[in-house]
């Protein structure tokens, strides 16, 4: 159940000496004034030029997942203690 907190802290410690950027895919894609801001910031981490990106990329569920899955209560309780819960965060 902690495995995934306690992985990425594991990760993020031995690249503790490194510059990092974090994005999240749902952050990134979540609007077209979002995928702007976050291109700025990946260019303004890499220290170049900005250059004008376009993409098809669409997010394809837009909704989270209680909103989709009538049941989703249910649906993590049926998950709860598996290996899969990591991935209801």
């Amino acid at each position: 159940m902690e495995k995934k907190p306690k992985m990425k802290k594991t990760i993020l410690d031995k690249l503790k000496n490194h510059n990092l950027i974090s994005i999240k895919y749902e952050n990134y894609f979540k609007n077209p004034k979002s995928i702007l801001d976050h291109n700025k910031q990946v260019f303004n981490f890499l220290e170049v030029e900005p250059i004008e990106l376009t993409s098809s990329h669409k997010k394809i569920l837009p909704k989270s997942w209680d909103e989709q899955i009538e049941n989703y209560d249910e649906f993590c309780a049926c998950l709860a203690n598996t290996k899969y819960q990591q991935y209801l965060d």
